[in-house]
């Protein structure tokens, strides 16, 4: 910024120079909220650590703003939806379990009773122990 102002004001001394960037900078930001103009800058560089300061502030109050509000005022009520196909498969499931369990108890299980393989090891180990 400070080479443009130069290259703008070339004939002028760098005091000069400084304050009409500084003025230059405090008019072209046209931002009532920062109040620059206000706090009476008296050089360019002032002026512009005093607007990121103030940018800075004002970015986290509209944060704070943000987070602060209740939850629930931002939750609008939502309708139930219409059944899609996951819930009709659901449904289909629900229904399908007494029959699947009436059916099921008709197989027993044959875990009590040991494998070929399970005789043949158990053999080996009480005939080498």
């Amino acid at each position: 910024m400070e080479r443009l102002i130069s290259l703008a004001y070339p004939s002028t001394g760098p005091s000069v120079r400084d304050a009409l960037g500084r003025d230059a900078f405090i008019d072209a930001l046209n931002d009532p909220e920062f109040k620059v103009r206000e706090k009476e800058p008296k050089h360019l560089s002032y002026a512009l650590t005093l607007t990121m300061k103030l940018e800075v502030l004002s970015k986290a109050r509209e944060v704070q703003k943000e987070t602060s509000k209740p939850w629930l005022s931002r939750v609008t009520q939502v309708a139930e939806p219409p059944p899609t196909e996951s819930t009709q498969l659901h449904q289909e499931v629900q229904q399908a379990k007494p029959r699947f369990h009436r059916n099921s108890t008709k197989v027993t299980p044959h875990y009590d009773q040991p494998r070929r393989n399970d005789t043949a090891l158990v053999q080996r180990e009480q005939t080498s122990g």
